[in-house]
């Protein structure tokens, strides 16, 4: 072999060599990124930069009162929707398919688009004319709250599924419907 042709072997091995070390140290970067980011998203591991500025705040409920000796409302003079909260997917049809066969009108199911998170059990939204219903509902989601929101005067009491869920009461006793009428700690009248 003559020296240039060892010249140009010795400068392929080294740039061979050389985009071994770069690809592969590109390559080992990308792979530990997505274990990082894999573990972000997943919760594993908490996200290292707090944006509070972009973060939703959590909304502040009114807690309404039931009437003083409130009865339970008859099942088929409720009007419902349904909203799932969670990240579950069948939450909100399931508990819909259970009102209804109970005889509660549920107008519509779906998932709950706002950005405001629900970590209870459920989060029962009423308007002034049905509180004495949102409270006959407690009896299907024992560890529910119930909360007044001011727009929410259309007869239709909001059911939102939230991320504590794990069942909910199919055929409530009648000890149940009246439990579930007593008013719940911090509520006001005045509302």
């Amino acid at each position: 072999m003559d020296k240039i042709t060892e010249t140009r072997a010795e400068y392929k091995a080294r740039l061979k060599q050389r985009q071994t070390v770069i690809f592969g140290s590109i390559g080992a970067v990308m792979a530990i990124l997505l274990a990082l980011n894999m573990l972000f998203f997943t919760g594993i591991l908490p996200f290292p930069f707090y944006r509070g500025f972009s973060s939703a705040k959590p909304v502040q409920y009114t807690v309404p009162c039931a009437a003083k000796k409130a009865r339970p409302v008859p099942l088929g003079e409720i009007n419902v929707r349904v909203y799932n909260a969670t990240a579950r997917t069948g939450i909100a049809q399931q508990v819909s398919d259970v009102l209804k066969e109970r005889g509660v009108n549920v107008s519509a199911t779906a998932n709950w688009d706002s950005k405001e998170r629900v970590t209870d059990s459920a989060l029962i939204i009423t308007g002034r004319k049905t509180v004495s219903q949102a409270y006959t509902l407690r009896a299907f989601f024992p560890k529910s709250r119930v909360v007044f929101e001011k727009g929410a005067n259309t007869g239709i009491v909001d059911v939102v599924i939230g991320k504590q869920w794990k069942e909910m009461y199919e055929l409530p006793a009648k000890a149940d419907f009246r439990k579930a009428m007593n008013s719940l700690p911090g509520c006001t009248s005045d509302f």
